[in-house]
């Protein structure tokens, strides 16, 4: 996805994560539950979801913004938009050939206006098909960019998905609301439909400060946790958080009978933004998961 110069949104990536005390005070309800529910996922999920028999190693970047960095070696090479950092042809061609040149044997891009696609992949390594399906949207921030749309007309851009298919990997640019995107940035109809495909991988990036992994089990404890934040708030969506934790935690201890088991989560959130800090001036480590 390219990237244009000026306007408001150009302050987007660069945004710095309010502090716990300016969260607390803007948002008290949606920063207790966020708070309770980061506290509980930690402890309730084993982590990513258990590889199958024949995994497949996938290797996750975003919005290097005409950064080139070493790569990690992998089946699955997955980039998430924002290549470029002005869209120019000449900056965009650099970042083709860069990408020709790696050595992953399936690479995955997301770009082109309303160009939504899924495919069917082949690990050339052990013969394992994967069904992808990709999208560049994102919900509009400020001035109008390549790709985005009114927070208001996103669920038009998702309902086009097959969700009776099973979706292995799903990338987007725009991660989902409430979840690494700093509680706001991501889009809810995008959340919504992550609720339906339960994809084992969903790469995104754009928010280039929520960078990182989150494990997914779409629970009640989950599902009260993200109505606090699309409400932005409410104490009824609070006390609903606090219920569904005492309850996980409840079944995590064995109903009191002192067996923990923690849950195998569902779906695996990267974050993948390679750039970072006020002005770009951080270069991340892709990330290598195995699905």
């Amino acid at each position: 996805m390219a990237r244009g110069r000026g306007g408001a949104l150009d302050a987007l990536p660069h945004r710095r994560p309010p502090g716990a005390w300016e969260q607390f005070v803007l948002e008290p309800c949606v920063f207790l539950a966020r708070k309770l529910y980061t506290w509980q996922k930690t402890t309730l999920i084993s982590g990513p979801p258990p590889p199958p028999a024949d995994p497949v190693s996938v290797v996750c970047i975003s919005d290097t913004h005409n950064t080139q960095p070493a790569l990690p070696a992998g089946d699955i090479l997955v980039h998430a938009g924002d290549l470029t950092q002005s869209g120019s042809f000449a900056e965009l061609q650099a970042a083709l050939r860069w990408l020709a040149a790696q050595p992953h044997p399936v690479k995955i891009v997301v770009g082109g206006n309303h160009d939504d696609a899924a495919a069917t992949v082949v690990c050339a390594r052990n013969g394992r098909r994967l069904r992808v399906h990709g999208s560049p949207g994102s919900p509009r921030n400020g001035d109008s960019w390549a790709f985005q749309h009114a927070r208001t007309d996103g669920e038009e851009v998702w309902t086009g998905i097959d969700t009776d298919t099973d979706i292995d990997i799903l990338v987007t640019h725009a991660p989902p609301r409430a979840h690494l995107d700093l509680v706001h940035l991501g889009c809810a109809h995008l959340l919504a439909l992550l609720w339906r495909v339960r994809s084992r991988l969903h790469v995104f990036g754009h928010v280039h400060a929520g960078a990182g992994t989150e494990a997914l089990c779409f629970d009640a404890l989950q599902a009260a946790y993200e109505r606090t934040v699309l409400a932005r708030g409410g104490v009824g969506n609070l006390v609903c958080t606090v219920v569904a934790a005492v309850a996980a935690w409840w079944v995590f201890c064995g109903f009191g009978f002192g067996r923990r088991q923690a849950r195998e989560a569902t779906t695996l959130l990267v974050n993948a933004a390679m750039v970072g800090g006020l002005r770009d001036d951080e270069l991340r480590s892709a990330v290598r998961v195995v699905v």
